[in-house]
This record gives C-alpha cells, structure tokens and sequence, in this order.
C-alpha cells in the first residue's frame, strides 16, 4: 500500500469519528472533515494527472476544484497555462467554430487561476462568447455557461468582431433567455417537454448571482429547486435519465451550495439521506465512479471534487464556487499529513526547540516521502513477484499438460500396438486352424483313394485267384 492510500485511509478513519452533524441519520459534513475529503480528491487527481492540459477531462474541470479549493501549488498552474497558451497560439485563438461552451469553459478556469480571460497569450476569449447565434447553437448549455463564464469576473461584454452581423449577446438577454426555457414541471432540459435534472442543477448555477435582486428569477429559481428535491432518490442521490450517477447528484450539490441551502434542508433529505450521502457512495480512496459499484471515472471525480469545493465554501462563508472576485489562496497538499504522528526520535529532536509549523511539516514530508518510495519498490517487488508466480504457474501447467499428452500418446500407441499383436496372433491361429483342417481333408481323401485302390486290388486278386483255382480244378477233372 503507497503512502498516499494510507493518508487518504488515515483521513475516512479519521473523518469517520468527526462527521459533525447528523440530520436523522444524513450526513452533514463540517469544515474539517470536508477538508479532508478535499485534500484526499485533490492527491487523487494531481499524482493521475501530473500535467494538465487544455480539456474537458483533465484540463479545465481539474483546475477550477483544485484552485477554487486552494489545493494547488504555483507550479501546477503554470503547466496548464503553459500547455492552454500553446494550444491558444496554435489555434490563433479559435477553439472551436461551433462548440462555444470550449470558450465558456476555458475562461471558468483560467479566472479560477487568478487570470483575466479577456487576455491569454494576447487573445480576448470572451469575445466569441458577445456572438449570441453562435453561442446558442449549442442550446440551453451554450447559453448558461456562457452567462457563468461572463459572471466569474463580473466581465463586461466585449464587442464581437466587425463581420459578425447577428444578435450580440448580454447578460440581461442570457438571463432572459433562460427564464422562457423553464419547462412546465418546473426543470430544464436541452430538449422535450420533460425536465432533466443536470441541466436544471445548471441553470440554478447560472442564475445564483441573480436569486436576491431579480424577483423573475427568484420565482424561476425556487421552481426550479422544487423539481430538484422532488427528484431525489432514496439514497440521496440523483439520476440522469434511468441511472444514478456520480455527475448528477454533484451538479445538483454544486446548485444548491451557490444558493446556500443547506444539505440539512427538510426538502434535500429523503430516507433519512442527504445529498452528500448520495455522493459519497461514488467515492473510493479520493475518486468518485460514475455509477454505484463501478471503477473510479475522472470525470466524475472533476465534477464531485468542485462541488465539494462549492459545498465547503458555502460552509465557510466565502465567495461562491462560480464567483472569483476574490483572490486564489494556496494550500500545499501536504497539510493533510497533519494526522500522521511524529516519530519518537523527531519529538527528542524538535522539543525545547521553537520550531516553526513549516519545519514539522518538512519532518513530516520527508518521513512520508521515505516510506512512500518504500511502498512504491515494495509494490514493484510485490507486482514482479506475482508476475513470475504466474508465469511459473502457467509454465508448470503447460508442462504438466504436455507430459499428460505424451502419456496419453504412449498408452494409445500401446493400445494399437496390443491390438495388432493380438490381431496378428489371432490371424495366425486362424490360419494354422484351416491349414491343420484342410491337411486333414486331404488326408482323408488320400486314404479314401487308398482304400479304394486296395479294394479293386484285392478285388482283381481275387478274381486271379478265382480264374486259377477253377482251371486247376477242371484239369484234374480232366486228369482223373
């Protein structure tokens, strides 16, 4: 087991003991303990993808839980905007022709950063976003995310360039476009007459900054929230379409953490499950899966690690997750190896001593850093080990397979072998049997013959005798 597995273990135990609040069984987490929920998804997600990239997975998603969350180190940042600025040259500031949620997605991040997107690498990235018929070609998405990315900042919109001739776009107007997409249930779907509950969760997202000054969008929103809770399954999750997913039941966690409703809310508790219980059965050692039971998804652990972030800074009062008005703060990750215990031999070292929280931390570090090079080698001997027992297993197997193959081929060459004597033998004894039959066939004609030829002999004998004895009789008739 790697050391980050047994910090990430250390922090469930841990977090297991100190859940703060339970709402008739629902979970409710406190600061703390989604610290560390936080800080395990942000190890979780920065050691798979060491060099993030301009990307719906990977890229952009990535960057605004960990920077939202302030788990992210300088370093970190400075190889997105490397590889986004190449990617932004490369393309001469044309990300896509039609997708414009590429350009919504990519000014979301690169503000999270503490940047201006109206200026990366010399290219105004809200300008596609102020061409409002390219914008809604991708439908109701196109339109709230657009309106999110314009929010982030409190960006101005830009004019778009001098041969665009359709509708230029506005916040009122984005705004007002998405109160006249409001289904009749209450939801919002990018088609049908039927609710969808992501893109809902969405447009509440899209709409949070509006909540306390707009009353249209106020009534537009608690509708819309009233959808939400009447969809929530009985484990506190959410579903999209006929399945529970990871990505449902954190859009819908992300929505209302910007409008600072709690997961305690009566109308977000079903069987004694809030919506963090639904999300944290997608969770294994800092992932999330996409579906209950399944692996571990990297986009399902983007969309649950930020609204976690949203989550937490509901709890902590600060600005919402969408809102980046306020400044990026760090937080290395190895704050949350504040649950491991210092050795014996450190205490001697450090005590008497007024030694700062840093230089701890650093004793720590290393001593963590020592024993996860120790797992990695002993995972590498472990995996080589297992590799060679099988081959053996499998060579053993092939072995014995052919020895049982060439024993089989001996008996059956016996057995053919045994058969052909035995029908040799067999032939042999026939053969003597009708030679020693025919011989005394033959025998038996001989001596017939024989016989035959000694009775006409003995036959003629007699006549001779017979003819002699009559002659000699008349001439002694004769005589007397």
């Amino acid at each position: 087991m790697t050391m980050r597995k047994i910090i990430i273990l250390m922090a469930i135990i841990l977090s297991s003991f100190s859940i703060s609040t339970v709402c008739k069984g629902a979970i409710i987490l406190n600061e703390k303990d989604t610290e560390k929920y936080l800080y395990a998804s942000a190890d979780y997600i920065i050691e798979r993808n060491p060099n993030p990239d301009y990307g719906s997975i990977g890229g952009e998603w990535t960057m605004l839980g960990l920077a939202r969350f302030g788990a992210i180190e300088k370093s970190y940042i400075d190889k997105y905007e490397s590889n986004l600025h190449k990617k932004v040259q490369q393309v001469k500031g044309v990300l896509s022709q039609k997708k414009y949620t590429d350009y919504s997605r990519v000014c979301i991040a690169y503000s999270a950063i503490g940047n201006k997107a109206n200026n990366c690498n010399g290219y105004n990235l809200l300008k596609p976003l102020a061409e409002l018929d390219n914008v809604k070609k991708q439908g109701l998405n196109g339109i709230v995310y657009a309106l999110i990315a314009l929010n982030t900042k409190k960006y101005d919109v830009p004019k778009p360039d001098s041969d665009y001739d359709g509708e230029v776009t506005t916040k009122e107007r984005l705004v007002e476009l998405i109160l006249n997409s409001q289904l009749e249930d209450g939801g919002f779907a990018m088609m049908g007459k039927a609710g969808d509950v992501d893109m809902t969760a969405m447009v509440i997202q899209a709409l949070a900054p509006y909540y306390h000054s707009d009353g249209d969008v106020k009534k537009c929103v608690d509708y819309a929230v009233t959808f939400l809770a009447a969809k929530q399954c009985d484990d506190g999750g959410y579903k999209s379409g006929p399945y529970k997913t990871a990505e449902s039941t954190a859009q819908v966690l992300t929505a209302i953490s910007e409008l600072r409703i709690s997961v305690s809310d009566p109308r977000f508790i079903k069987n004694n499950k809030s919506v963090l219980d639904g999300l944290l059965e997608y969770y294994k050692l800092g992932g999330y899966s996409h579906t209950p039971g399944g692996n571990v998804n990297a986009m399902a652990t983007e969309q649950a690690m930020y609204a976690m972030v949203a989550y937490y800074r509901s709890i902590k009062n600060k600005n919402r997750l969408y809102d980046m008005t306020d400044h990026i703060t760090y937080k290395k990750i190895e704050e949350v190896n504040k649950d491991i215990k210092i050795s014996k031999s450190s205490k001697k070292k450090i005590k008497g001593k007024k030694v700062k929280i840093k230089k701890i931390k650093k004793v720590v570090f290393k001593k963590v850093k020592k024993i996860k090079k120790t797992g990695v080698k002993k995972e590498k001997t472990i995996e080589k080990t297992k590799k060679e027992t099988k081959k053996s297993i499998v060579d053993k197997k092939n072995k014995n397979k052919k020895k049982k193959a060439k024993k089989t081929e001996k008996k059956k060459d016996k057995i053919i072998e045994t058969t052909r004597n035995q029908n040799i033998t067999d032939l042999v004894e026939e053969t003597s049997s009708k030679i020693k039959t025919e011989k005394k066939t033959e025998k038996k004609a001989e001596d017939s013959d024989y016989s035959s030829i000694v009775a006409i002999f003995l036959g003629v004998l007699s006549c001779i005798l017979g003819i002699g004895i009559g002659k000699k009789r008349k001439d002694n008739e004769k005589t007397s």
